[in-house]
């Protein structure tokens, strides 16, 4: 007699959208989403909330925060513990309850385990999890996952400053977009060192803005080889996907709701001369970024 064994399904694919925010990461998500075989959700921010440290990474005190994620990934508080169970509860609908962990190691293994079961639930061979400002846990993200696949967006740097400060005053009852004006400078420049730093590499694929507002259907073919998505597996779909709740955080609805285009710059109209000059002067030059990017990315995808 022969004996019927199961057969595991294979783990799906795991991919990461990361870049500075405000840098077009929603629009590139539910343009991703609407893929074959895609599941997203809602930013989990599930490394941001295990580790911490997102600014003094940003304002490159390395020693610090590489001190503070050794701590926190061997032990993890309750309050932490509550914040991750909050947000996988807000960004994955039917979320079975998050257990108590002592070690944060242990709660990356819990963020695969339960992506990759709700990938799998709903019939979908990869999962696209899209938090800004997981660039800055790459070297982490890596060790613990090593099959994770990383899209990088970048902006010019200045239409993200100046949509970053636009979003603080439109939306100061919801308190987003935290930073004063030099700390989103070195958000960005960190952003694009990191986006340099990975260009090229295998599991890495960098994307500006500009280039898939301005062709999308390209940019997104650029996205199904690189993750592997099988353009055989039937049309893209034509409602996005539930990428966020918009009435928790409305300054994303233009991102889901509008069609791909250019919007116009708001650099000039938020900031006068002496503040132009000031920041021109301290952003790292997005041409001489662009320029570098397009040397080391692999254009085999």
């Amino acid at each position: 007699m022969f004996e019927i064994q199961t057969v595991a399904a294979p783990p799906p694919g795991r991919l990461f959208l990361v870049g500075c925010p405000r840098s077009g990461t929603t629009v590139l998500q539910a343009a991703i989403g609407r893929l074959p075989g895609i599941y997203t959700l809602p930013e989990t921010r599930w490394f941001p909330l295990l580790l911490g440290g997102f600014d003094d990474w940003s304002h490159r005190r390395d020693e610090r925060v590489r001190a503070k994620w050794r701590r926190r990934l061997a032990v993890v508080g309750q309050r932490t513990h509550r914040e991750l169970r909050g947000a996988m509860a807000y960004a994955m609908e039917g979320a079975p309850r998050l257990r108590r962990r002592l070690r944060g190691s242990s709660y990356i293994g819990d963020f695969v385990r339960l992506m990759d079961q709700a990938a799998l639930q709903q019939g979908c061979g990869i999962w696209l999890e899209k938090t800004p400002e997981h660039y800055a846990y790459i070297d982490v993200i890596r060790r613990y996952i090593p099959d994770a696949r990383f899209i990088h967006v970048i902006r010019n740097c200045e239409d993200v400053v100046a949509s970053a400060i636009d979003g603080q005053i439109r939306y100061a009852g919801h308190g987003v977009f935290s930073g004063d004006i030099p700390l989103w400078v070195e958000r960005w420049n960190r952003a694009a060192e990191t986006h340099l730093q990975y260009a090229g590499r295998d599991g890495h694929l960098v994307l500006r803005y500009e280039d898939f507002v301005a062709a999308p259907q390209a940019a997104l073919e650029r996205v199904r080889v690189f993750a592997g998505i099988d353009g055989r597996a039937g049309p893209a779909a034509e409602v996005s996907p539930a990428v966020a709740d918009l009435q928790a955080e409305p300054w994303k609805a233009d991102s889901v709701n509008t069609p791909v285009r250019a919007a116009p710059s708001k650099f000039e109209d938020m900031f006068g001369p002496q503040l132009q000059h000031w920041l021109r002067q301290h952003l790292r030059d997005y041409d001489s970024v662009s320029a570098e990017l397009r040397q080391r990315q692999v254009l085999s995808y």
